[in-house]
């Protein structure tokens, strides 16, 4: 395999069993309006043809590169490609999504705002579920009233803006990250878990000097296939564990942040991101998730979050039944 020149953009999808999928992601990649920009396929160990579908793109086009690697999950697939990225920038696509037309045109444009000397290190931009999705659109009204387009940003206070708004998301696909930024901070998906972009993204944000969020709308999330993480209702053990220890790991992290109104208010999301977790795969196996009742009344911040914190603490099991 040739060397891969430098370019703007590289795109990094990893690609497990979608082979119904994978040539719509890959087909929207290749329509773009915008010429610097290279695609990294991940093939992480399929058992369908996805990886051939892969091996076909990559013999027609010269700025496809796939990769075959033995299954390693989504976070390995993810920092895999990352390693072996060129480009200024990175985006991490899923490979049963695709984007809009404009979608590398428009991000690639917020990279340098207002003068700036410096490229930013993330621009954010905004998507859209092909089922309804009440959080994702309660999020996009959150940002439009928290933040003006096309401004920079420091993490903490995009951090801030959301939380305050009462809707932070956290889908590592959602932005466009500067690639040096990503390598010089060590930031990188931690493997073996699940819901890794719920750790991933506030490290990313609380080492972020500079943020813009963009207008456009350039991710199409497909929430409407059967295994879809937005349209599963149960949770196993493995991932409502993980969860836990996710929390817990950044309420460790949160200790050392300031401003204090900003670490209260990230150890307030996870007051309540805690109880659901514990709630979602069964209060009565909380011992063996390793969860604590007392924590999420000791992250609370609100009025309301400390009342259902404390019924937490006293009770899940009513919380569970009657509170939630």
């Amino acid at each position: 395999m040739s060397e891969q020149p430098e370019r703007k953009i590289s795109v990094v999808v990893p690609v497990y069993n979608v082979e119904d999928y994978i040539t719509r992601c890959i087909d929207s990649l290749l329509l773009q309006d915008f010429d610097s920009w290279e695609i990294i396929l991940v093939d992480d160990g399929s058992t369908d043809t996805g990886g051939k579908i892969c091996d076909e793109y990559a013999r027609q086009y010269e700025n496809v590169y796939v990769y075959h690697k033995p299954n390693g999950g989504l976070s390995d697939a993810r920092n895999y490609g990352l390693a072996r990225a060129a480009g200024e920038y990175v985006m991490f696509v899923d490979s049963d999504d695709y984007l809009s037309r404009n979608a590398f045109s428009s991000l690639a444009g917020e990279t340098s705002v207002n003068g700036a000397k410096s490229p930013v290190d993330m621009v954010i931009g905004r998507a859209v579920t092909l089922g309804p999705s009440l959080s994702m659109e309660r999020f996009e009204k959150v940002a439009i009233s928290q933040f003006e387009c096309h401004k920079q940003y420091t993490g903490k206070e995009y951090l801030f803006g959301c939380l305050r708004g009462g809707a932070l998301r956290v889908e590592a696909w959602r932005s466009l990250y500067r690639r040096k930024f990503l390598i010089d901070n060590r930031l990188e998906f931690k493997k073996g878990i699940a819901h890794e972009d719920e750790e991933f993204t506030p490290r990313v944000l609380l080492c972020a000097d500079s943020v813009v969020l963009s207008d456009c709308v350039f991710y199409h999330y497909d929430n409407t296939r059967a295994g879809s993480i937005m349209n599963t209702g149960s949770m196993s053990r493995k991932k409502a564990a993980d969860r836990i220890g996710i929390y817990t790991d950044l309420l460790e992290m949160y200790k050392n942040v300031s401003p204090r109104k900003l670490r209260r208010l990230l150890e307030d999301d996870i007051s309540w991101k805690y109880a659901e977790s514990c709630c979602d795969w069964g209060v009565e196996n909380m011992a063996k998730l390793g969860a604590k009742r007392t924590v999420p009344l000791k992250c609370a911040l609100t009025a309301r979050r400390r009342l259902k914190g404390l019924v937490f603490a006293i009770s899940p099991k009513v919380y569970a039944k009657f509170v939630r």
